[in-house]
């Protein structure tokens, strides 16, 4: 089935959105409200959707495609789930970061430009290893109003959501 965590101090959930979809009757709504830790910059929740008949072999593929909005401006990290990444335990994993706005996207990332996040040390995996065996595929709002010392200002959370829909390979 799918998963999803969070930081301790956050709350994470998932609907239908039948209120307001992007396509269709219905879409993927991740729901988060960021609360600070004591350490710096761990404002986090991912939502892992597997795949059927896992691992799957996805190298025949050239990416996918899927259409995203959140209720503010908000950087999203999008990654390919795999035993093969090395470093996953540690959130990093061979993916994309995206810029999602109020209005609905349609993002198109190629497996060939898969990378681990900015801000992590390059673990060296084989992005043609991970594609063999894919299991599923990870959807990480990044946490908005930090300060420069990683934390929301006293007092605030980051209360939001993400949209998504029309999820395909290419």
């Amino acid at each position: 089935g799918t998963m999803q965590m969070c930081n301790a101090n956050s709350t994470a959930g998932v609907e239908l959105n039948t209120a307001q979809p992007m396509a269709g009757a219905k879409s993927l709504r991740i729901l988060f409200d960021f609360g600070n830790e004591t350490t710096a910059w761990q404002q986090w929740t991912f939502y892992a959707i597997p795949l059927v008949g896992v691992p799957r072999d996805l190298s025949s593929y050239a990416g996918v495609r899927v259409t995203l909005r959140s209720n503010q401006a908000r950087a999203v990290r999008f990654d390919i789930d795999s035993p093969n990444n090395s470093a996953a335990m540690k959130g990093i994993q061979a993916g994309w970061d995206l810029s999602v706005s109020t209005e609905p996207k349609l993002f198109e990332v190629r497996f060939a430009e898969a990378k681990p996040p900015s801000w992590a040390a390059d673990p060296g995996d084989s992005l043609a290893a991970i594609l063999q065996t894919v299991t599923g595929l990870r959807f990480q709002p990044i946490c908005n109003g930090r300060t420069l010392a990683g934390q929301l200002p006293e007092g605030t959370r980051d209360n939001g959501w993400l949209d998504v829909d029309d999820l395909t390979f290419f």
